[in-house]
């Protein structure tokens, strides 16, 4: 029997509730670039996630 990495492992989903602007803002961009809300949104926190991340590689190769 194969032993399954995910069993017994429980992942949990965050409902994110936008404010009035910025959700009108995102889906105004969402419905422009013809996708859901959740994907473009996903793939903003997913770029600033990579910047956050490459800022952070610089500062500890000049410390």
């Amino acid at each position: 029997r194969k032993l399954n990495p995910t069993y017994g492992k429980t992942t949990f989903h965050y409902p994110i509730y936008l404010e009035p602007d910025v959700e009108q803002f995102v889906t105004k961009i969402a419905e422009h670039k013809k996708i859901e809300v959740q994907f473009l949104v996903n793939e903003w926190l997913r770029n600033n996630i990579k910047l956050i991340q490459s800022v952070e590689q610089v500062r500890n190769r000049v410390s």
